[in-house]
């Protein structure tokens, strides 16, 4: 493909629905506010409202009830994460390949991009110390994690459900992302999941490969870990409500090398995540 027919917005718009179709943590969260962002450092400010006081009723009374004040909050989602993708290729290899080489680095650049921003929205939510609920110790902590391994899943599980039931979280869309290892655990001590999910399907994004304790669960390979790669898992559960992550391909762009016979191709990702409701993100610490 010569400079002259690359479109950014199309490659731009391709980049967006890869990432859109793979991204697990990136799907869990509120993404509402993507299209206000054009440019490192952009702030998107968030309006919350506070509760809404429910009180008795008296029929015929004329006396006036006490009128409840609306009050709120603002917070800030600051745009304050820049990534790029930048390679060039030989006119030379274009022409032993094929023509859809550029089109396949430009798709491995969008794959490797959507790993990057998985990986940094678990580390985010599992390092920042979000966890407002009650009965934590239950979830496990740095220091004392909780296994996972053969029939305890289902025990862990089961507090996940009973915590967010405890927080008022909303029932419906409650989700958990949980490594391959936990998930083969289940499958070999037979815990069953309900795959019947098609009512809790993400419009885009994976889906979820089960629904159990009222979770939808999603499996990914970049769910945090520390302590070396086999030891501990931070497994991040909560509702889409918890935090809102923005996304934007900035720009892409090609042009011809100035220093080999070929095209290089450059594209840059804006992104920021900010939990806006704490006691709807729950992180527990487990090992396998």
């Amino acid at each position: 493909m010569p400079v002259t027919q690359f479109i950014p917005e199309l490659w731009a718009a391709s980049i967006e629905e890869i990432l859109r179709k793979n991204l697990v943590f990136g799907s869990i969260l509120n993404t509402d506010y993507e299209g206000q962002i054009s440019k490192i450092g952009d702030t998107v400010h968030i309006n919350e409202i506070g509760d809404i006081s429910i009180s008795a009723y008296t029929p015929n009374s004329t006396s006036l009830p006490t009128v409840q004040i609306l009050d709120g909050s603002e917070v800030q989602l600051v745009i304050d994460r820049a990534r790029q993708f930048w390679f060039k290729v030989d006119d030379v290899d274009k022409i032993q390949a094929n023509k859809g080489l550029m089109a396949a680095a430009v798709s491995r650049a969008a794959y490797n991009l959507k790993d990057d921003i998985d990986s940094y929205i678990a580390q985010t939510l599992s390092s920042g110390g979000f966890f407002a609920g009650r009965n934590s110790t239950e979830l496990g902590t740095t220091g004392t994690a909780l296994s996972v391994a053969s029939t305890l899943a289902i025990n862990a599980l089961s507090w996940y459900q009973v915590i967010m039931d405890q927080n008022n979280i909303p029932t419906d869309g409650r989700f958990i992302v949980i490594p391959p290892r936990m998930y083969q655990n289940m499958a070999m001590s037979r815990i069953t999941l309900d795959t019947n999910n098609s009512d809790t399907i993400n419009e885009y994004g994976p889906r979820p490969v089960g629904r159990i304790m009222g979770l939808d669960v999603y499996v990914s390979n970049n769910v945090y870990s520390t302590l070396g790669t086999s030891s501990q898992f931070h497994i991040i559960a909560g509702h889409k409500m918890g935090a809102t992550f923005a996304n934007q391909i900035n720009s892409v762009e090609s042009f011809r090398s100035q220093t080999i016979f070929g095209d290089e191709v450059r594209g840059l990702a804006l992104h920021g995540l900010k939990v806006v409701r704490p006691s709807a993100i729950l992180k527990g610490v487990h090992t396998m």
